[in-house]
């Protein structure tokens, strides 16, 4: 029975030991949140960058997964068929419907024209961008889009002038011209 007790409290010293020196290892609270906050920031950085570099580009497509009406009215919608382009000089803005037959073949209107004015303002505090953009097309005389887009590629476009009334929004993802899924139907 002595050998018993000797052995079992041999073995509890040596689990309290070894459990120390574990603690030792781990990280507290504290530098486990700093941790993680900083590969956020990076990572945050790194798409901030990303995005910087495909609008310098002018290489993209704002994929629309809801589309808001001059009335307030939004619906969301496809995004293949519902999105604002931008491709070297020219812009499309498209609005297309899953059940319908439009003007374009893709259940809507699509309006391509060339970019007569491109600007482009970052905000690096708060890792966002402001894009405007002016618009000469062969639907309408004159449109006026504005977009807003985050460090994740969210943003929102808002196409003012032309067939499109007083205004039509865009919500959705920013994504580089060659990850695009959009179909774009035909245009004058």
């Amino acid at each position: 029975m002595r050998k018993l007790v000797i052995f079992m409290a041999l073995i509890f010293i040596v689990a309290f030991i070894q459990a120390q020196e574990n603690h030792k290892d781990t990280l507290s609270g504290k530098e486990v949140r700093n941790r993680k906050k900083a590969e956020q920031e990076k990572k945050l950085q790194q798409q901030f960058d990303t995005i910087y570099k495909v609008l310098l580009s002018r290489s993209f497509v704002l994929e629309a997964d809801f589309v808001e009406r001059k009335t307030g009215l939004r619906f969301r919608v496809n995004r293949a068929l519902n999105f604002v382009m931008v491709d070297s000089s020219e812009a499309s803005i498209q609005v297309g419907a899953d059940n319908r037959l439009g003007f374009n073949g893709a259940g809507g209107v699509t309006d391509k024209g060339k970019i007569s004015g491109y600007e482009l303002t970052l905000n690096k505090k708060n890792k966002s961008f402001f894009l405007k953009m002016a618009v000469r097309s062969s639907l309408s005389a004159h449109l006026d889009i504005l977009v807003d887009i985050d460090a994740y590629g969210m943003a929102n476009a808002l196409v003012s002038g032309g067939i499109f009334g007083q205004y039509f929004r865009f919500d959705g993802r920013m994504v580089p011209m060659n990850k695009s899924g959009v179909y774009r139907g035909l245009s004058p």
